[in-house]
């Protein structure tokens, strides 16, 4: 895709850490990841670090509150727009770099990603799509090594879907009822990409925060003892 050389290597060598929803995200101390690598926040879980140093979303809900996203963006060093809505809502008139740090790794400000658009790495290396998916994709090219899929657990856990309570506002303000049917879809469908990736990567070092997550029939679990907040996982 036109643009992602700017980015390449740019953190090569060094750990990072992906967040995304899932509700073993609260078992850890993610301000502590934050200072031990990169950081990449998907879409609500920027919500439970002080900052980090990207965002990643692909979220429509920013159409029903422009107001309340650039608190989020001050917590990110950069914020990666997941799709053209997305981008075009969050940029108003204003400069997108100037607004909210927004970048897309494209000279003519192509989206990153859209909900029918799936890219590929030169040599079918790597096949992305979905937020989590795409920012695995962003690690690699960044050269992060290892990458760890924190929170990323595709399914219930210690009874929820996700790390932060629905019905609690002040977290996001927007949130309304779940649409089961459709973020059962959506985390099918990350599954089916992370199975891309691997296929097509098999020695990209993913590893997954979770022993719980069902990531774990892809992907080796790390031990992250150091980062718990408590011991049962």
């Amino acid at each position: 895709m036109p643009g992602l050389d700017e980015y390449r290597d740019r953190h090569k060598g060094r750990k990072c850490y992906i967040f995304g929803t899932g509700p073993s995200l609260n078992r850890f101390d993610c301000d502590k990841m934050a200072r031990d690598g990169v950081t990449i926040c998907c879409n609500a879980s920027i919500m439970a670090l002080k900052s980090c140093d990207y965002f990643m979303f692909t979220d429509l809900r920013i159409r029903g509150e422009l107001a309340y996203y650039p608190t989020v963006f001050d917590k990110a060093g950069a914020v990666l727009a997941g799709n053209q809505a997305v981008w075009d809502a969050c940029i108003g008139d204003a400069a997108p770099e100037d607004h909210c740090r927004v970048f897309v790794p494209s000279g003519e400000r192509r989206s990153l990603y859209d909900n029918d658009f799936r890219f590929t790495e030169p040599g079918n290396r790597l096949i992305a799509g979905g937020v989590v998916p795409v920012a695995t994709h962003i690690a690699y090219i960044f050269g992060c090594s290892p990458i760890i899929l924190v929170g990323v657990d595709l399914g219930w856990v210690d009874g929820q879907k996700y790390f932060y309570d629905r019905s609690d506002r002040t977290l996001w303000p927007s949130l309304g009822a779940e649409d089961q049917e459709k973020t059962d879809q959506s985390l099918y469908e990350c599954f089916t990409h992370l199975t891309q990736i691997k296929a097509q990567n098999p020695s990209l070092p993913i590893f997954v925060a979770n022993k719980q997550s069902r990531l774990c029939e892809l992907y080796p679990s790390m031990d992250l003892s150091e980062f718990l907040k408590y011991t049962d996982i």
